[in-house]
C-alpha cells in the first residue's frame, strides 16, 4: 500500500516483491524535473533517503546522483568526454578503470564518496595494487590515476552531479627522482662499434647525437630530415606506438602501430644536426634507394628512416629486441636500454657546456625546471669546477683557522 507524501515531498510505497522503493522529483541545470528513485530493504531506509534529497534540494545542492555508482559515473564520462585523448591515453585510462573496479570504492555512490574514502583507496594501491596481486604500485602510477579520477569528477562537479570533488583534497604519494644513469664516451664508443655494419645503427647514431625518443625516431620519414639556411635538423612531428585497438573486429588484431600526433607542443620541435651525422644520414638514404630501386615498385616512396626491407615502419618492441642483441656483443655490464642512449646525450651536453635551456629544448621538456631536477645533479665535473671559482675564498677561510689551536679543553688560543 503506497503512503504518499505531499505534492513535492516525493513518495514512499511498498513495492510486490517486500523491498520498499521511494521517488523524489529532482530539478536539472536546465529547469526540468526528473524522477529519480531509490530501493531499500525497509521503509525507514527509503524514508532516510528521501530525507537526504529533500535537504540537498532545499540546499541548492545536486541530487540526480544519488543512486550513481562511481565506476558507473566514470564509464558514462570515459564515454562522453574522453574523445580528444590520444590512444596511448586512452590504453591508460582503461587500465586506471580496472584498478577502481576491482576495488569497494567503485560501488560506492557518487554522493556518498568522501576524501577519505580515496584516501584508503591510495594505501591499497601502494600495498597491493598491481593486478596480479604482485605487490603495490610506483607512486607515479599513482599519481596517473588520480589524476584521471580528478577530471572525471571535476566533470561530475560541472555537470552539478555532486556539490564539490572530494578528490582535491587527498594525500598522494610523493614521487623520488631517480638518479639518472648515462653511458660514458667511451661506452657510446663500444656501442656502435658493436652495431657497425648493421642498417639500423642509423637509429643509435640519431638517439646518441640528438636525444631523441624511440616513439619518435620510429616515427621519421625521409622527408623528416629538413634544411633551412644550411641549417639541417630532424623535424619531430610524430611519434609511433603500438596501441590497443579498441575498434577491432572479430578476429582482428588487438593492438596496432600507430603513428600520431606528439603529446605535448614542446615535443614538436626541431632538432639541428650536425656535418657527420647528416653524412651518415645520407649515406643511409642512399643504400634505402638501393633497395626500393631492387623492390620491384614494393618499396614505400617515402619510407621510415629505420625500417624493414620495403620502407615500412619497425615496431618499437622489435627494435628493443635488436637493441638487446647489440648491447650484448659489446661488455658493458650495467643494464641498457634504448632510453637511457637519451639520458647520455643531455648529460654530455650539460658535461661539455651546454646550458640547460637548450638541453630542455633539444630534448622537448616541458620546462627547463624539470630538465635541470633530472639532470643537473649528474654533473660531478661541471659542479667541481663551479666550485674553483670560490677557492680562493675558501683557501683564505682555511688558511686563517690554521692561526688557531684548540685546547685539550676545548679553548681556543692564538698560535
Amino acid at each position: 500500500m503506497a503512503k504518499k507524501r505531499g505534492n513535492g515531498e516525493g513518495s514512499i510505497l511498498k513495492r510486490k516483491d517486500g523491498r520498499w522503493q521511494a521517488a523524489f522529483s529532482a530539478q536539472l541545470p536546465t529547469g526540468e524535473h526528473k524522477r529519480i528513485y531509490h530501493y531499500g530493504n525497509t521503509r525507514k531506509e527509503c524514508a532516510d533517503w528521501l530525507t537526504e534529497m529533500q535537504h540537498k534540494a532545499s540546499m541548492g545542492k545536486p541530487v540526480t546522483a544519488a543512486d550513481i555508482s562511481l565506476t558507473e559515473w566514470l564509464d558514462e564520462w570515459f564515454r562522453k568526454y574522453c574523445i580528444n585523448i590520444r590512444d596511448s591515453t586512452r590504453m591508460n585510462y582503461t587500465t586506471y578503470l580496472t584498478h577502481i573496479r576491482r576495488h569497494r570504492i567503485g560501488q560506492i555512490h557518487l554522493s556518498k564518496l568522501t576524501t577519505d574514502d580515496l584516501q584508503d583507496f591510495i594505501l591499497f594501491l601502494q600495498d597491493n595494487g598491481k593486478l596480479d596481486n604482485s605487490g603495490g604500485l610506483s607512486a607515479k602510477t599513482i599519481r596517473n590515476l588520480f589524476q584521471m579520477l580528478h577530471k572525471a569528477l571535476k566533470q561530475a562537479v560541472g555537470n552539478q552531479i555532486i556539490w564539490s570533488n572530494p578528490s582535491d583534497y587527498v594525500e598522494l604519494p610523493k614521487v623520488h627522482q631517480k638518479e639518472v644513469e648515462f653511458l660514458s664516451a667511451e661506452e657510446l664508443h663500444r656501442l656502435l662499434e658493436a652495431s657497425d655494419g648493421e642498417t639500423w645503427q642509423t637509429g643509435l647514431i640519431l638517439m646518441m647525437t640528438t636525444g631523441i625518443r624511440i616513439g619518435e625516431l620510429l616515427a621519421l620519414r625521409q622527408d623528416s630530415i629538413c634544411c633551412e639556411e644550411g641549417i639541417w635538423y630532424l623535424n619531430i612531428r610524430q611519434t609511433l606506438q603500438r596501441v590497443k585497438n579498441f575498434n577491432a573486429k572479430e578476429g582482428e588484431k588487438s593492438t596496432v602501430l600507430r603513428c600520431s600526433d606528439t603529446k605535448t607542443d614542446n615535443s614538436r620541435r626541431k632538432i639541428p644536426i650536425l656535418p657527420e651525422v647528416v653524412k651518415h644520414l645520407q649515406t643511409h638514404i642512399t643504400r634505402q634507394k638501393i633497395a626500393a630501386d631492387q623492390s620491384y615498385g614494393l618499396y614505400e616512396t617515402n619510407p621510415y628512416l629505420i625500417s624493414n626491407e620495403i620502407g615500412e615502419c619497425v615496431d618499437p618492441s622489435t627494435f628493443r629486441k635488436w637493441f638487446s642483441q647489440i648491447i650484448k656483443r659489446t661488455d658493458i655490464q650495467k643494464k641498457v636500454t634504448p632510453h637511457k642512449l637519451r639520458h647520455s646525450f643531455a648529460s654530455h651536453c650539460l658535461k661539455n657546456g651546454m646550458d640547460i635551456k637548450n638541453i630542455s629544448s633539444l630534448l622537448g621538456h616541458y620546462s627547463t625546471d624539470f630538465s635541470a631536477r633530472v639532470y643537473v645533479h649528474t654533473d660531478l665535473e661541471g659542479s667541481y669546477q663551479a666550485m674553483t671559482h670560490c677557492q680562493s675564498f675558501i683557501q683564505n677561510l682555511l688558511n686563517s683557522q690554521s692561526h688557531r689551536v684548540i685546547t685539550q679543553k676545548g679553548n681556543y688560543y692564538e698560535n
